[in-house]
């Protein structure tokens, strides 16, 4: 039976364990924090029990960088510093009518640690979104279908950090 459940909806036991994970973690430490590798591990654990050993590694293996033109590489890393540094301007002409120095207030290491842990995060998020929910949901949906749904899930997913509220209330109320 527990199995049966399992193989015939995947995704929504993912989902919801996924939610319950955000609500137990809000409920028992604090607001502020999100488990970002709960994505990941739940498709870890989803896969090896539908699949065995052999689809973890599929999974794991399916996340691995392709190796496509350097400047699509390139802009993705560079892009997002640019948008950042151009919002840090405007911000800074609309809110003090100059452009405010930046000053880096910690040093150069703490800022690499912190660019790790933020991939190191993004990488458990990103096993369990793209590498396990989006083939899941192609099996039924268009690509566009299947993006927007995860989409939508990522989101509500994230809302207690955009919000700093926990999830579970805007989901019952």
């Amino acid at each position: 039976m527990k199995t049966d459940l399992l193989f015939r909806h995947p995704i929504r036991i993912f989902c919801i364990a996924n939610f319950l994970t955000v609500i137990l973690i809000v409920v028992t430490f604090s607001f502020d924090y999100i488990p970002q590798w709960a994505p990941g591990a739940f498709a870890i654990l989803i896969i090896l029990f539908l699949k065995g050993k052999s689809g973890v590694y599929e999974l794991i293996k399916s996340m691995s960088f392709k190796f496509i033109n350097l400047k699509w590489y390139l802009l993705a890393l560079i892009f997002p510093i640019l948008l950042c540094y151009f919002s840090y301007i405007g911000i800074s002409m609309v809110e003090y009518k100059e452009i405010v120095n930046l000053k880096l207030s910690h040093s150069l290491s703490d800022y690499g640690t912190l660019v790790f842990l933020i991939i190191l995060g993004s990488c458990g998020e990103e096993l369990g979104w793209r590498g396990f929910m989006l083939p899941q949901l192609l099996k039924k949906h268009s690509l566009f279908t299947s993006s927007l749904l995860i989409g939508i899930f990522w989101g509500i997913w994230h809302l207690n950090i955009l919000l700093g509220v926990p999830v579970f209330l805007y989901i019952l109320f």
